[in-house]
Order: C-alpha cells, then sequence, then structure tokens
C-alpha cells in the first residue's frame, strides 16, 4: 500500500465546531468557580478545601468529556464506513510536526485534523475530516507515550510516532478523541500504542526440503 496524503479544506471541523468544543470546556470550569464562590461564604476551615479539592478531582476525571469529545464523536461518526465500527479503529486527532493549521484556530486546537485511525498488520490509515492518510508500519520510525501537557494537566495521553516519507512531516501526534472520562482514554491509548507496536508478521519462508520437491 503507496504511502499518501491529501488535504482539502474542513468541512465539520470548522471553526463553529471548535467553538462548541470549547464550550464543553467552559461548562467544565462553572462547577469549580461555584465551588470555590461557596466556600468563600464559610467560615475558614477544612471544608474550605476539601469542597473544591473534590470538585477539581471530579472535573478531571470527566476530563475528556470537557475537550468535546462528545461532540466531536458525532463529527466523526460519518466518516466511518456503514455498519459497525472494526475493533481496530480508533477516533482520534491527528496533529502533524510541523503544524497544517496556523494563526488563532491553531493556538485555540492543538488538533491539526480529527477522523477515524485504522491499523492493519501492514499500514495505519487516516480518514478525516480534512486529511487523508495512508502510513505504512515500517515507516514508524519511532513510537512513544507522552502527555498532552499543561492543556490536559500532563495526565491525558497522548502518541508521538517519528515517520518518514511525508515529505516535510518528521512527526505526527495521536490523541483518543470519543472517551469521555480519563481512565477510557488511557485504556484506549494504551490498546492504540499496543497495536502500532507490533512488528509486522513476515511472510513464511519456504523450508529447503518444500522446494527440493518441487
Amino acid at each position: 500500500m503507496p504511502t499518501k496524503i491529501q488535504v482539502r479544506p474542513s468541512s465539520r471541523f470548522t471553526t463553529g465546531a471548535i467553538l462548541i468544543v470549547c464550550g464543553y470546556g467552559f461548562m467544565l470550569m462553572i462547577p469549580v468557580l461555584l465551588a470555590m464562590m461557596t466556600v468563600s461564604l464559610f467560615q475558614f476551615s477544612w471544608i474550605t478545601f476539601a469542597v473544591p479539592f473534590l470538585i477539581i478531582c471530579a472535573a478531571t476525571f470527566v476530563l475528556p468529556f470537557g475537550f468535546g469529545n462528545a461532540h466531536i464523536t458525532r463529527l466523526v461518526r460519518p466518516l466511518a464506513p456503514p455498519g459497525p465500527v472494526p475493533p481496530d479503529s480508533f477516533t482520534v486527532q491527528l496533529t502533524f510536526h510541523p503544524r497544517l493549521r496556523s494563526g488563532l484556530r491553531a493556538l485555540v486546537e492543538d488538533a491539526d485534523d480529527i477522523g477515524l485511525l485504522t491499523v492493519t498488520e501492514s499500514a495505519v490509515a487516516f480518514r478525516g475530516d480534512s486529511v487523508d492518510l495512508t502510513l505504512e508500519r515500517e515507516q514508524i520510525r519511532h513510537l512513544r507515550a507522552q502527555s498532552i501537557g499543561w492543556r490536559g494537566l500532563f495526565i491525558y495521553p497522548r502518541l508521538r510516532l517519528t515517520v518518514s516519507g511525508l515529505e516535510e512531516i518528521s512527526e505526527i501526534s495521536v490523541a483518543d478523541r470519543s472517551a469521555w472520562i480519563l481512565p477510557t482514554a488511557r485504556r484506549r491509548t494504551r490498546e492504540l500504542y499496543r497495536r502500532l507496536a507490533q512488528r509486522p508478521k513476515a511472510a513464511p519462508e519456504r523450508s529447503k526440503a518444500g522446494e527440493e520437491t518441487r
């Protein structure tokens, strides 16, 4: 399967969609702000620490929901082929290095595109809103897991792939965008890491004995 990348204008992951995704983040901040405002009305005690701490823990638990993953899943659903989604497919965001997007959009949203990533024994295929990518497994030179940084409180995971054969693109970051809670996002990222780290099966070699009998 030849390596290829096709880029076209966004049709679903538009500025409006990004604003909706940002709205989920503001929704997640509301309980934290309300908790801090509420405890400020009480006399200083252990509860003034416990309540905000518990609310922050709860917000961290549903951090993927605050990233708008529920809306991202709806945007990606029409990109999937008819029928049930195969187990080797993942709803993800891709971020290219150097970035495909620039300006204010790149500052607000760290995803260059969203779509469905399918991992097979020979290739990795991404069908996105504005990017279609096919990459042979041999072109993944290095794979490592890391966090997305301060935006994900250094606990939201992603994978970083060093690749070859894509002209100016040297690395691709992949992050799950289907989970609503943090443990599920981490589990799905581990599963994707496991599939990407698997070596392609070598073609079976014919034995000398088998060749001599021909």
